[in-house]
């Protein structure tokens, strides 16, 4: 793909988040954006993150998931972003992989209280209860893993709670990636639910936005749609995302 076509897809996707709700340059705001396993919720974020940072913005990309590491693409997004952002007068590393609540929580915490314009993706917090999941059962054996589902639900709930007063008064846009949640039986098709923490942490969170792929064959499609937004005028926007695969 020539480099000025690619250089407007870029742009293109932070200008959509724009027109959709999901950024403002200017204001700040919490976000979620999920969707079904491998709809592209990383190529997107990726993009966008990348997107940010051509306007000198202050792009981070925190990754939970094991597979970002397993297929390269973590590699592949500290090549589309600069390797640090200053704020707060020293360097704060764009790519960092985290696998339990507390490094999260203080890297967020850093990012949100030193810099006065930025952008932060947590990729995905779903994944925080597999980590969860497996350390628990290395621990006891068992296989009744509904404690650590309550558990992080709680936590991604009290974190949005902590850094909400820190962006406050910022520019800061914070965006938890997370996968849908189908109806217990059911497969990842229709409108399920959004993720049950977003829904407990509605006061905190400005939108809430969907990654699915409608169509077959040559004419799917993906799109991202707001499915829930702080300002009721947003709500049910839809817009059809082209993004570059990241591999």
């Amino acid at each position: 793909m020539p480099e000025k076509k690619r250089d407007e897809e870029r742009r293109d996707i932070a200008t959509m988040f724009e027109e959709m709700g999901l950024f403002h340059p200017t204001a700040s705001g919490i976000y979620i954006v999920y969707g079904a396993p491998a709809v592209g919720k990383t190529t997107l974020m990726a993009h966008m993150a990348e997107a940010l940072a051509r306007r000198g913005i202050p792009a981070f990309y925190i990754g939970t998931e094991p597979n970002l590491r397993l297929y390269g693409q973590l590699s592949k997004i500290r090549n589309m972003i600069p390797a640090s952002f200053k704020c707060g007068g020293r360097e704060v590393a764009a790519v960092e992989y985290v696998d339990s609540y507390l490094p999260l929580l203080h890297k967020l915490i850093d990012i949100t209280a030193s810099c006065d314009q930025a952008a932060a993706v947590v990729d995905s917090i779903t994944a925080l209860a597999l980590h969860e999941q497996a350390k628990y059962l290395a621990a006891t054996g068992r296989l009744d893993v509904l404690p650590v589902i309550r558990t992080v639900s709680s936590f991604a709930n009290s974190m949005t709670q902590l850094i909400a007063n820190n962006v406050a008064d910022r520019m800061v846009s914070v965006y938890y990636v997370a996968q849908e949640r189908p109806a217990i039986g059911q497969t990842y098709h229709g409108e399920p639910a959004a993720p049950s923490f977003a829904m407990r942490a509605q006061h905190n969170v400005a939108a809430v936005a969907r990654l699915f792929i409608t169509g077959e064959g040559g004419k799917a499609r993906r799109v991202l749609k707001v499915v829930w937004h702080r300002f009721e005028n947003y709500v049910g926007m839809a817009k059809e995302v082209q993004i570059e695969p990241l591999l």
